[in-house]
Order: C-alpha cells, then structure tokens, then sequence
C-alpha cells in the first residue's frame, strides 16, 4: 500500500490540500501535537515525520486528517439508551444471557426465512412466464409489500432508501415499494392508547384531544402520527394549540436490536471465510453505518430537539 501511495504521489503532482476548513499547513502543526493512539495514525505519522516528497506528504496528511475526524465521530456518538448488539452499552457474557439471545435470533431468523420463502419461489415463476400469468406477478408484488412490512423496521427503511435509486434497481421496483416511504403498515389503536396513556397517565384524554376517526395522517417505519389539539397548556405552547402527535410503533426497539446483532454474526462470518477476501466489501462497516443512522431514530426526542432548532433557525421566514 505504501509504495502504491509513493508512485501515485511522485507521478501525479497533488495542488494544495484543503481538509475540513484547514489548510495543510496548519492541519500537520495539529497532527504532530495532538496524541494519537490508534496504531493505524501512528504508522501513518511516523512515516510521514520520516517523509521527504512533497506530494507523498500532502497523501499522508490527509490519512491523518481522516483517522482524526473519524476518532471524533465515534466519540461523538453515543448511545446510552438502547442495549443494540456493537453499542456503546457492553453485552453480558453470561452464558444463560448467550444461550437465550441465540434462541430469540434463530426464531427471528426462521420468521424472516418464512417471510421470504414465498418470494424467493414466485418471484423466478413470474419472471420465468414473462407476463403470462399476471395476476402472479401481482401477488408477488403485494405479498412481498406485505412481507417487508411484517418484518420491521429494518427491512422497511433499507427498502425505503432501495426505492429511490431508480439508477440502482428497476422503475417498477421504485415505483411499488415507494409506498414505504410514508404509508407503512401502522399499529393498531389500542397500542396508540397504551403509549399515551404510560407518557400522560389515565386521564390523557383530559390533557389532549385526538380526531374522532383516531385514524393517523401518516406512518413510517418507526412512528405514526396523529393530528389533534392540546386540552390544556403544555410547556410554551397555550391549550388549544394544533399539535402533531407522534407514537412509536410498540416492541419496535427489540426487533431493531436483534436485527443488527444477526446482521453483525451473518457479516463478520462472511468476512472469516477463506479465499473469498470479502472483507474487502467492508460489509461489516456498512452494518455499523447503517446502525448509526437507524437507532438514534428510535428516541423520538432526537426528532422533537431537530424540530425545536429548525424553529429557532427559521423564525424570521414566513413562507
């Protein structure tokens, strides 16, 4: 690798690098004065110390630049609240704790494996038929809509980002499953009234007022939302006020956790077998990206701080 970067540094010279509102100048001075202690930045900064080309130490400069913004990010991101499998919160090793966590992921995986069986034998039927038979090119597409939303939270969102890459996967596909990006399968109301009734206490219908169809105006992966009106003052806002009321879809967080801790057993053995050199795909890091975006999403309170901000930022704009 280093000899790589040499050859690419000496035959194609490199303009003045430019990091994160830094130039290389100064980012270097912060590279050689703050302590790094991942083995990686120092090999990094021990051979750029040593280094005598110009465009080879703008290369390394930036792979330091790099590792430091990412030992911030990470420390930046904690989680307290949710005991998901790679988290900040450590597993316990008990081996009754183990046993009991491999039995829930081999159910999880045999309801997925379920789910996904009649997919995985209509699917080639119909495309086999090229449109012989439609009306099994429909159930497919209706039963796998349905499946996607059976199996959580995970699978809608990833289907939710597939569904806008029409450069990635076929129009059709984009156009059938782009009902997850706001029209999800909702909860039932009964659940609705359990949440309002833990958050605001038996009397919650005194404090707030939701429409009389008790039908919500959207619903998401993780969330539907209700409309309504406050009974009584709450905070800064007056009784009366229109409020959006969001709930959470119940048992939600147990099937997110167990989702990413099969993800992490499926990827890191992918990674460990032989020949294959597939920890070249990174898989396990797009796993811990994925995770990153996903579970903060499930504290609606992360949502209500952005909204409170966006309110501040955008005060003085009318339209």
């Amino acid at each position: 690798m280093l000899s790589a970067v040499r050859t690419a540094g000496l035959s194609q010279p490199l303009a003045p690098v430019r990091f994160a509102g830094f130039s290389s100048p100064s980012l270097l001075q912060h590279a050689r004065t703050r302590p790094i202690h991942s083995s990686g930045a120092a090999t990094a900064l021990r051979y750029f110390r040593q280094g005598r080309n110009l465009q080879r130490t703008r290369l390394f400069a930036l792979a330091i630049a790099a590792l430091l913004l990412e030992q911030q990010r990470r420390k930046a991101f904690t989680i307290s609240d949710y005991n998901i499998a790679g988290s900040a919160k450590p597993v316990d090793k008990n081996l009754a704790a183990r046993l009991k966590r491999f039995g829930l992921a081999a159910r999880r995986v045999a309801v997925l494996a379920g789910l996904a069986m009649p997919v995985a034998v209509g699917a080639p039927v119909a495309y086999l038929t090229n449109g012989l038979f439609p009306a099994l090119s429909e159930a497919v597409w209706e039963y796998s809509l349905w499946g996607i939303e059976v199996a959580g939270p995970t699978f809608i969102k990833l289907t939710q980002w597939a569904s806008t890459r029409s450069d990635l996967f076929p129009a059709e596909f984009c156009l059938r499953f782009a009902k997850l990006q706001d029209a999800t399968r909702g909860h039932a109301w009964k659940d609705t009234e359990i949440t309002l009734r833990e958050e605001f206490g038996e009397n919650w219908a005194d404090k707030i007022t939701l429409d009389k169809s008790r039908e919500p105006i959207g619903s998401g992966c993780i969330a539907q939302v209700y409309h309504g009106h406050l009974k009584q003052p709450h905070g800064l806002k007056k009784a009366g006020q229109e409020v959006a009321v969001k709930i959470i879809h119940p048992h939600i967080r147990e099937k997110v956790e167990m989702d990413f801790y099969i993800m992490d057993k499926v990827t890191t053995f992918l990674e460990g077998l032989p020949r294959l050199n597939l920890e070249f795909l990174s898989l396990s890091d797009s796993v811990e990206q994925f995770r990153q975006v996903m579970v903060p999403q499930l504290d609606l309170r992360c949502e209500a701080r952005n909204l409170e901000r966006f309110i501040v930022n955008f005060a003085d704009r009318k339209n």
